[in-house]
């Protein structure tokens, strides 16, 4: 009988140890555990093919020095960063419809699309989530597009792109 009282104890200690590492990955109108696992599948970035928009699709991306990168638009926000890192990935056509954007790690995101800037919608910084630091919304087009990070202090950074629900 003691050693039951005491299992059970020890079992609702750990429920209640588990449940602030389960709630802080929990955010209303946003599947954090689903973008989390797309940037843990993330493959390393082949520059030389667009990146298909499937859902879930993820990259990881070599970031350079942001001076010696050539966006095709100037980033809306300059660096903070005192040696800012940045690269691009360049997403084939496919559906129109809004996409999240999650990375991995701290950056500065631009989407560009038919020439111009797209407004991004929606935004969640995550702090206390393992795998994930930022996400933000756009609504594009069917048309390609190019993702142009910037600001980063990482060398490598994942980006998953989920079409949102």
């Amino acid at each position: 009988m003691r050693q039951t009282r005491l299992r059970l104890a020890l079992a609702a200690f750990a429920v209640l140890a588990a449940t602030p590492a389960l709630a802080v990955c929990d955010e209303p109108g946003w599947d954090l555990p689903a973008l989390v696992a797309a940037l843990g599948r993330a493959a390393p970035l082949d520059p030389g093919a667009p990146v298909p928009r499937d859902a879930g699709t993820a990259v990881t991306i070599d970031l350079a020095p942001q001076a010696g990168v050539t966006f095709d638009l100037p980033p809306e926000r300059p660096p903070r960063n005192p040696d800012p890192r940045a690269g691009i990935v360049h997403f084939a056509a496919g559906a129109a419809g809004t996409y999240e954007v999650a990375l991995s790690d701290a950056a500065w995101i631009d989407v560009v699309q038919d020439g111009a800037l797209v407004a991004s919608g929606d935004f969640l910084g995550v702090h206390d989530c393992p795998g994930i630091r930022k996400v933000v919304a756009f609504d594009l087009s069917a048309a390609p597009f190019t993702l142009q990070l910037g600001d980063a202090d990482v060398a490598a950074i994942a980006v998953a792109l989920v079409p949102r629900r």
